[in-house]
């Protein structure tokens, strides 16, 4: 069946205005309920009729994005970034204007409060202070976000003395604003390519970036920033920026301490000993200065990784098959899981141990394999060695997904992985089962096993 492009754009957009209202009936719903009755513990959808029909859609627009992919894929035509933007606009103002699903928005705003009345966040847990976000908060932990985050959280929180629904739209500006300061700053690296108005439009308009980092508003979208500066540095070899982008990133949320190995053997590759040395020794000073002031206790520092329990990865497989057996004792079960913890993180030890070897000794190796492997690590990271695995968590990976798709292994991998965990997390009863669970991973292992035999070494150029 053939899809004609002028059909198929005004469906899309008809079926994102959909979402978007639903999205802001049921979210507003949810809110007044949190308000009123329910407290915190509130789930993601109230009832299977609007899970059904929320799902639906959204897995639709997801069918129908890579259907317009593939058309404009096809297409020979070169824009401006404004004409881009002024073309497909109108998706990132629905994305902006649809209510957030999840209650993470309300623990980052809590987090900006509590700053905003002299209580450290990284020390004090957030159902330990008393708010007009309380009744919305689900998570009573010290902050998991570290003190870049803290500041734009403290700018949106000051809004929630006049509203907490300013507030939260308030927070969705700065996800918005980044998400097109992510877009231009992919657009500009891909200056040299065929295809760069083809993979510009593809991240503009991604409906996991949309749903996740502007929808949604997880801060992973500063992630995906310090991503894509972190390339630009290494593309132009400044590493110095490039180390301190990395622990900028740190303190932004605690995922990119894994490029600092990778970057570090680089530089010891390049023999930029004094660049290194210097990046080290600033980190450390404000390391030292953040310990004197917001983080001055080994408890808030350890804040920044929280222990978690299993959701949605191979951790959770484990725990469904172990609850399947009541006989089982207690104690067995979680030294099981325990020893499963620790033998995953070593299988990503061992692989990231194989990856810096390569960095440093195999011949050839440029700035763009660096790139493709900060990709790779995180990945692996993510689908064999995190516990708590959500659709938020792998957008991070689709910039490079932009910056390397004549790498297609890793374009398929990562592209199945959003697909999977999405599907896992809110189609199917947000990955609560061996199913569900097994889905998520399973099918980007599939697609990491067989895109060799599926793709062409290089991905065709626009």
């Amino acid at each position: 069946m053939k899809f004609n492009r002028k059909i198929l754009k005004p469906a899309v957009l008809l079926l994102s205005a959909i979402l978007c209202g639903e999205m802001i009936g049921f979210g507003f719903a949810k809110y007044s309920a949190l308000i009123s009755k329910t407290g915190g513990d509130y789930p993601v959808f109230p009832d299977s009729l609007t899970h059904l029909r929320i799902s639906a859609i959204y897995f639709a627009l997801i069918i129908l994005y890579f259907l317009g992919l593939w058309k404009i894929w096809a297409e020979k035509q070169l824009f401006l970034f404004r004409e881009i933007l002024k073309n497909y606009g109108f998706f990132l103002a629905l994305a902006f204007l649809a209510y957030p699903l999840g209650n993470d928005i309300y623990s980052y705003l809590q987090y900006g409060l509590m700053d905003l009345n002299a209580i450290n966040p990284f020390i004090n847990s957030s159902n330990s202070f008393n708010s007009e976000l309380t009744p919305l908060l689900r998570w009573g932990i010290t902050s998991p976000y570290g003190p870049v985050s803290q500041v734009f959280f403290m700018a949106a929180a000051s809004f929630v003395v006049i509203s907490p629904v300013l507030a939260v739209y308030i927070f969705k500006i700065f996800c918005l604003g980044l998400h097109i300061v992510n877009t231009y700053l992919i657009w500009k690296l891909l200056a040299t390519l065929p295809n760069r108005t083809q993979i510009t439009i593809a991240y503009m308009v991604n409906p996991f970036i949309l749903f996740e980092q502007v929808t949604t508003a997880h801060n992973d979208v500063f992630v995906a920033l310090v991503l894509i500066l972190l390339m630009v540095c290494i593309r132009f070899r400044h590493y110095l920026a490039g180390i301190l982008t990395i622990w900028i990133g740190v303190l932004t949320k605690s995922i990119p301490i894994i490029w600092l190995p990778l970057v570090s053997v680089f530089m010891i590759r390049e023999r930029r000993w004094r660049t290194l040395g210097i990046a080290l020794g600033l980190i450390l000073i404000s390391a030292l200065l953040l310990e004197k002031t917001v983080m001055p206790t080994h408890g808030a520092w350890k804040s920044l990784n929280p222990s978690v329990g299993a959701t949605a990865s191979f951790h959770a497989l484990l725990s469904i098959a172990l609850n399947s057996l009541p006989n089982l004792a207690s104690e067995l079960k979680e030294s099981i899981q325990s020893g499963f913890k620790l033998f995953m993180y070593g299988v990503f030890a061992a692989y990231y141990g194989w990856r810096l070897v390569r960095v440093y000794f195999k011949q050839g190796y440029s700035e763009k394999d660096l790139i493709l492997d900060i990709g790779w690590v995180t990945l692996v990271l993510f689908l064999f060695a995190t516990a708590w695995l959500t659709p938020w968590y792998t957008t991070i990976l689709l910039p490079i997904t932009a910056l390397n798709f004549d790498s297609p292994r890793f374009v398929l991998t990562s592209l199945t992985f959003c697909v999977s965990t999405a599907c896992g997390f809110y189609a199917l009863a947000l990955g609560s089962g061996a199913i569900e669970v097994s889905i998520i991973v399973g099918f980007p292992i599939a697609a990491l096993l067989l895109a060799p035999k599926l793709l062409p070494t290089k991905m065709p150029e626009a």
